[in-house]
């Protein structure tokens, strides 16, 4: 049965663009967003009502497992327990009320899938593996998941799609398939369309019709690091600094350069075109830029449009600087992987909580890994004096 904790954290200000932030776990275990689908903005922690978010939480006070947190009242609900790092928790898609993870079970990787509420869980599809996972996706109608293991000989990544009713994996996406490398898109309108490496390198795909396995066009896409518009057609391509037409193929603009940010489009702003907004990290950036704070931002693709070319574009730097996250470490599970509610009106990200430019994110200098989100306009109700251990109304412990 799912158990609920009193709520911890605290407010501040952020020092940059001033918005109401909230510091949303308790520094006491690591709470992980690492590697999320949510950098190809297709799949997400957030769950459709734009309140409630899902992660893993690793050994401490708490139990290891999957979690879920309504991040206005702050109770934080451990759903599953189960060893958490690489579990990948993402919500469903579909009316389910579902959260899917990763669990490994002696020699095979399950999908699984557990109700957000009752604590339920079931089995979507189990996969025989070395036990390396990566990324969990749904696509554009909910009906289809992916996962990202290494058959037991270790060779490389497969992407294998599974029906989320358990009723099987599709035809030619077993573990048994193309080499893949860990990471594919789907498109955000049709439904049966993936962007996915079948034996064409790891990161070089294909847009393909996911049952047919047709190619759509002739173009090869990034697939890690990169984000699909929420109007389903553009491809932003973040190593290459490249926006692409998905549908046609056609470059719509190429920097030459751009660094591996995890990019994720604002999902309100189907309708901008290129005016549309995306929230990027500065995952590389500090260690080799000359800049001391590591920071996350809002951009749209017009402005990244207008950035100098090279090696080192850095397109996301042409919007506003919101936030900051990590300094303290590099590894892949502090990476902050921001992601955006379905509303538009919250970021959510991890960090480590320490920053070397004179700047100590609230709770701590370095650390366990904790939860973040950023309310870009100020949500109503309570005492949110920045500083204060009250949100929402309710007494933080």
């Amino acid at each position: 049965m799912p158990t609920s904790y009193p709520p911890t954290g605290l407010l501040y200000n952020d020092p940059f663009s001033g918005k109401l932030c909230a510091k949303l776990t308790d520094g006491a275990q690591s709470s992980w967003l690492q590697d999320m689908s949510g950098e190809q903005s297709a799949s997400s922690p957030w769950a459709p009502d734009s309140q409630r978010i899902c992660y893993a939480k690793g050994s401490g006070p708490k139990p290891e497992g999957v979690y879920v947190m309504d991040i206005l009242t702050r109770v934080e609900t451990h759903l599953v327990s189960l060893s958490s790092f690489n579990s990948y928790p993402v919500w469903s898609r579909d009316a389910s009320d579902e959260v899917y993870y990763f669990q490994v079970s002696g020699g095979n990787v399950l999908i699984k899938a557990v109700h957000a509420v009752t604590g339920a869980t079931r089995t979507i599809a189990t996969v025989a593996s070395n036990g390396e996972r990566q990324k969990i996706g749904v696509n554009a109608d909910g009906t289809v998941c992916s996962g990202h293991m290494r058959p037991g000989d270790g060779s490389d990544y497969r992407t294998i799609l599974a029906n989320v009713d358990g009723s099987g994996i599709l035809a030619g996406w077993d573990i048994t398939g193309p080499a893949s490398g860990d990471g594919s898109l789907f498109h955000r309108n049709q439904a049966r369309w993936i962007n996915a490496s079948r034996g064409t390198g790891p990161e070089s795909g294909r847009m393909l019709n996911m049952d047919t396995l047709v190619q759509i066009n002739a173009r090869a896409y990034r697939l890690s690091h990169a984000a699909i518009h929420p109007a389903g057609n553009l491809i932003f391509q973040i190593d290459s600094g490249t926006l692409v037409d998905c549908d046609a193929g056609a470059v719509v603009f190429d920097k030459g350069g751009q660094g591996q940010t995890h990019p994720f489009f604002f999902p309100t702003d189907a309708g901008l075109g290129l005016d549309a907004r995306a929230v990027f990290d500065e995952a590389p950036f500090f260690t080799v830029d000359p800049w001391p704070r590591p920071s996350l931002w809002v951009t749209t693709m017009a402005q990244a449009q207008t950035a100098v070319g090279g090696a080192a574009a850095q397109c996301h730097r042409k919007g506003i600087e919101i936030g900051m996250h990590w300094s303290a470490s590099s590894s892949n599970a502090a990476h902050p992987h921001p992601t955006i509610s379905p509303d538009g009106q919250k970021i959510l990200w991890a960090s480590d909580k320490a920053w070397s430019g004179g700047y100590t994110i609230p709770g701590g200098a370095g650390g366990p890994i904790d939860l973040f989100v950023e309310f870009l306009t100020t949500p109503s109700g309570g005492d949110l004096r920045p500083g204060r251990r009250y949100f929402m109304g309710r007494g933080l412990s």
